[in-house]
């Protein structure tokens, strides 16, 4: 089963690499100055058996896109990285293919993605053409705060470190009411 819908057709590492992709760049992630802001565990969404852990994080103002020990995408075709919201992948994310099919791997996220936007980290293989995996993003709390100007009240249910979705219904609430 697809849990995702396509549309369209379809963090300041010290230790910095360039990729084999045009505009990706890999990366080492510093043992200090990093900030989780969201991360989730892969699911599979096709054929391929993907599994691991997804974690975006900041360090000196540059966003990343961290692959925990545990990633398999599941397949050794060339395998893009992007990011969705809500059971949508969006295509014009994709900004990187996977190095490695498995194991530990950063990715530096450029400044045209905005990940705060997005609620999910796609798995899309190039050949097939289809979603392979996915990982639905928990927002750490601290980077609530961070994100958009709330309410007192807004920021206590915040805290509890709810996901994606929940931030933007509470937004969504607040800007229907104003």
């Amino acid at each position: 089963m697809i849990k995702a819908t396509v549309i369209g057709s379809v963090v300041g590492g010290f230790a910095m690499a360039l990729g084999g992709c045009a505009g990706s760049t890999t990366a080492t992630l510093p043992n200090e100055g990093v900030r989780t802001i969201a991360s989730g565990t892969f699911e599979q969404s096709g054929s391929a058996l993907v599994a691991g852990e997804a974690r975006v994080a900041e360090s000196f103002g540059d966003i990343y896109l961290e692959f925990g020990e545990g990633f398999n995408a599941g397949t050794e075709e060339r395998v893009r990285v992007g990011f969705g919201r809500d059971g949508v992948f969006d295509p014009s994310t994709r900004f990187t293919t996977v190095k490695n099919a498995s194991g530990q791997q950063v990715y530096f996220v450029p400044e045209s993605i905005n990940p705060y936007e997005y609620n999910e980290v796609y798995l899309w293989g190039n050949t097939s053409r289809d979603i392979l995996g996915f990982a639905t993003l928990t927002r750490a709390p601290e980077t609530f705060a961070n994100v958009h100007s709330t309410s007192t009240d807004e920021n206590q249910a915040h805290e509890t470190g709810e996901t994606f979705e929940a931030d933007e219904q509470a937004s969504a609430e607040t800007d229907t009411e104003g």
